[in-house]
């Protein structure tokens, strides 16, 4: 049996997904939290090194007058760039944990239409029997600065594979029509499919469009039951 090192079990996962993986983003950064410490580090002990040894004293050795000033004061400042520079790698991490987490959150809460990893958007009505009435509300969203007047949505009578139509009739909205749709908005529209008596059982395809949007085209489906032997 072959190894499975968990990048074919990713291939199917939107790139955004694996963009925004916390594992993955929190290892990268601690190797660059690992090295940016490394090198302040030894930034600061080369410079400690210089100002202890530049004027042949030991390390620690009171400044004589005459010499150059600010050998306690450096190492000083040194001290402060280690616990400095461990301090930003600290907050830096909690920085990336809590932008991912709400990162997440974020995508979570996007709606399906907009997911790269959602099924394409439809209408599902419940199945009805002859004679029955099913209904499913769907969205109408105007992401453009300007206002869209008159939005009236309009579908074909369903259709089953075998070519039987529902009545001309069977389809009603609620409202019949926006007007006008505000700018950056989202408004729902409900979808009723009434199915006369003498309907046969089977699945009904059909699309809905709106006048003045160009861009929906969602297709709408309802199944039509046997309503069973007669009692």
């Amino acid at each position: 049996m072959g190894q499975d090192d968990g990048h074919g079990a990713r291939s199917s996962r939107p790139w955004l997904a694996d963009a925004l993986d916390p594992v993955e983003n929190l290892r990268a950064l601690a190797d660059v939290q690992a090295f940016g410490r490394r090198a302040a580090e030894d930034l600061a002990d080369r410079i400690l090194a210089w100002g202890d040894g530049q004027d042949g004293s030991a390390p620690g050795a009171a400044t004589e007058a005459g010499a150059p000033q600010g050998g306690p004061a450096l190492a000083d400042v040194v001290e402060r760039l280690r616990g400095d520079a461990v301090l930003a790698g600290e907050v830096s991490t909690r920085l990336v944990e809590h932008a991912v987490s709400l990162v997440g959150i974020l995508i979570e809460r996007l709606p399906p239409q907009s997911r790269t990893d959602a099924a394409p958007p439809q209408v599902d009505l419940p199945s009805v029997v002859a004679g029955g009435e099913s209904s499913a509300v769907f969205w109408v969203h105007n992401t453009s600065a300007a206002v869209v007047a008159a939005v009236r949505p309009h579908c074909a009578p369903p259709r089953s594979h075998l070519g039987r139509e529902l009545a001309p009739d069977a389809i009603a909205f609620d409202p019949p029509v926006l007007d006008p749709l505000p700018a950056r908005s989202t408004c729902g529209i409900e979808v009723r499919v009434r199915v006369a008596p003498d309907v046969e059982p089977g699945l009904y395809v059909s699309v809905l469009m709106a006048s003045n949007v160009p861009d929906l085209y969602l297709p709408l489906q309802v199944t039509v039951n046997d309503d069973g032997p007669p009692e």
